[in-house]
Parts: structure tokens; C-alpha cells; sequence
């Protein structure tokens, strides 16, 4: 299985074998791990990487907990292993809809959001589909974007106050985080 994740022109001997975490905890544990034993941590990318170091891939396919339709504020939770298709069956029953892609390389609504593809009605309206963030950090902590940075937070309002910080995570490939859900 780690072949279909390295790159034709690499070595795949780097890459000791492919985690697939189910929750946050599992993450954060895996991040924790790499970090005292020296390891790196791999995200799957179009065309395959190319390790420079030993480590671990990390693919977000079973981290699907968490999906969460506010139709009253029109937002959703989407953790990174949701589907557009699992996504619009939860909006078809509640009415709402979302933007959806022109194309896209993965079928994660997360990821495609944060790698800021093509989507429809997107020239109509401005690019911002992901209000809020969170994230592990390379060194185990929780980065949490958006209203969701304030102590007892109870509601989920746009952007980060102050710094947007959250900007880093787009199109990084998971170099300054590894996205656990987005709003």
C-alpha cells in the first residue's frame, strides 16, 4: 500500500508504513511519536512525494467523526476524510447547499477547500469557505482559528481576530499542521 503514496522516481524504503488515525487523539499521539523518534510525516500529494527522511504517511481517511450541518447560521464541521457526496446528502435534508468543486485531485472537503480549488459560483463570491480551523501542530498542541481561539467560544464566527494565522494552513500540504476539521 505505501507504493501508491511515493513517487515513481523514489525510493519507497523511507517510508516505514502508511497511518490512517480515526480521531484527534490519534493524531496528536501519532505527531507526539514522530517527535521523539525522529521521524517525519508524510501527506499524501498528487504525483506522489518524494522522502528526503525516514518517516510515516499519514493519510486522513478514516478521520470522518464530527460532520455537523448548522443550517440556522449556514455552515458546516467537516473533518478531512468527509466526501462532497456525503456532504450533500446532509445538506439535501436539511435545504442548504454548498459550493462544490470544478475539479479536484482529492474527494475530501477539507482538503480541497485548504488547497483553494476551482469551485463553482466561486467567481460570484468571495473565497472564503473555511472560516475557522483546527489543526495539530508539529509539536502536539491544538490550533484552533477563528472565534474557536477564544476561551469558551460557543458560537463559530468568521476569520481569525487579529492575525490570520489559519492562512498558513492553506495550500501547505500539512507542513504547519495536520487538519483535523474546518468549519
Amino acid at each position: 500500500e505505501i507504493q501508491k503514496y511515493i513517487s515513481a522516481s523514489s525510493d519507497a524504503s523511507r517510508v516505514y508504513c502508511v497511518v490512517k488515525p480515526g480521531s484527534e487523539d490519534e493524531v496528536r499521539a501519532l505527531v507526539n511519536f514522530a517527535n521523539d523518534s525522529g521521524l517525519a510525516l508524510y501527506s499524501p500529494i498528487i504525483g506522489g512525494i518524494l522522502p528526503k527522511k525516514s518517516g510515516v504517511m499519514v493519510d486522513l481517511s478514516c478521520l470522518d467523526e464530527g460532520l455537523e450541518i448548522d443550517d440556522h447560521n449556514l455552515h458546516a464541521t467537516v473533518p478531512p476524510a468527509i466526501t462532497f457526496e456525503q456532504l450533500r446528502t446532509e445538506l439535501d435534508k436539511v435545504d442548504c447547499r454548498a459550493f462544490f468543486p470544478a475539479s479536484t485531485p482529492t474527494e475530501s472537503v477539507l482538503l480541497t477547500y485548504l488547497e483553494r480549488e476551482i469551485l463553482f459560483a466561486s467567481g460570484r463570491y468571495t473565497n472564503k469557505q473555511l472560516m475557522i480551523i483546527h489543526a495539530i501542530l508539529a509539536d502536539g498542541r491544538l490550533y484552533k482559528g477563528g472565534s474557536h481561539a477564544l476561551p469558551n467560544a460557543t458560537v463559530s464566527h468568521r476569520e481569525d481576530g487579529g492575525p490570520n494565522l489559519s492562512k498558513l494552513l492553506y495550500q501547505s500540504k500539512n507542513s504547519f499542521g495536520i487538519p483535523i476539521r474546518a468549519v
